[in-house]
């Protein structure tokens, strides 16, 4: 995908950068993350449910579902478990949006309560949290489950999509190795890929042709099925 955009830049306003174009790749891939995780925008008073967003239906599920993650949390914890201290659960690195808290042995999963709620059930002799009905508040930095003595808790999370990098390989003077035809080498270990199923490419292009000024977007993005049998990609 970085060789099809960076061709069609060049062919229509001249040279562009592998930079350039990974800026470009993570920037139309938030886009469209936040086109499919639902706009806050869109949200009416009393029901904030965005038009299209994670759990509407099974196509955003499906292409969202790379960025879904999930950590364990536990007092004792064996790796790949986190400390969990008092039930505190502080926010991963990329983190956008709860999926769920599994509390093992739990009748159901933990809730998010707001600010009132949380009160209510902090002092309520009938419905105060348990073990067996935990509660998640958010408070700064993370999360915080109740009661605080639970022992473990299992965090799914969507997380933000990697940020692309297109690496070439280099020598031990840190020249670019070229090939027979002399172009540069692709380092396949050094790169970083978008993340996106391959069923959402044609949409991540257009915006990223879009954010890099390529005029005839649509016949672009065409064009990179064609592109791709070429290539054998």
């Amino acid at each position: 995908m970085h060789r099809f955009l960076k061709q069609m830049v060049n062919q229509t306003r001249g040279y562009s950068t592998d930079p350039e174009i990974d800026d470009a790749l993570l920037v139309a891939s938030r886009e469209l993350f936040a086109h499919y995780n639902g706009p806050v925008s869109e949200y009416a008073p009393g029901r904030p449910i965005p038009r299209e967003g994670y759990q509407l239906n099974t196509t955003i599920n499906v292409a969202l579902h790379p960025f879904k993650k999930s950590q364990d949390y536990a007092v004792s914890p064996t790796a790949p478990a986190v400390k969990l201290a008092n039930g505190f659960i502080p926010f991963p690195k990329g983190y956008v949006r709860p999926t769920a808290f599994d509390v093992p042995g739990a009748e159901e999963t933990a809730r998010i309560v707001n600010d009132n709620q949380l009160a209510f059930r902090l002092k309520s002799p009938v419905n105060a949290p348990t073990a067996e009905y935990p509660i998640i508040a958010v408070v700064d930095k993370g999360y915080q489950l109740y009661p605080k003595d639970v022992a473990a808790v299992t965090f799914g999370y969507l997380a933000l999509p990697p940020e692309p990098r297109y690496a070439l390989k280099l020598d031990s003077q840190g020249e670019i190795i070229r090939d027979a035809e002399g172009e540069p080498t692709y380092d396949d270990a050094n790169s970083v890929d978008h993340g996106w199923p391959e069923a959402n490419e044609n949409e991540l292009i257009a915006r990223a042709l879009k954010i890099l000024g390529v005029e005839g977007r649509d016949a672009a993005v065409q064009q990179f099925g064609q592109y791709q049998a070429e290539k054998g990609e």
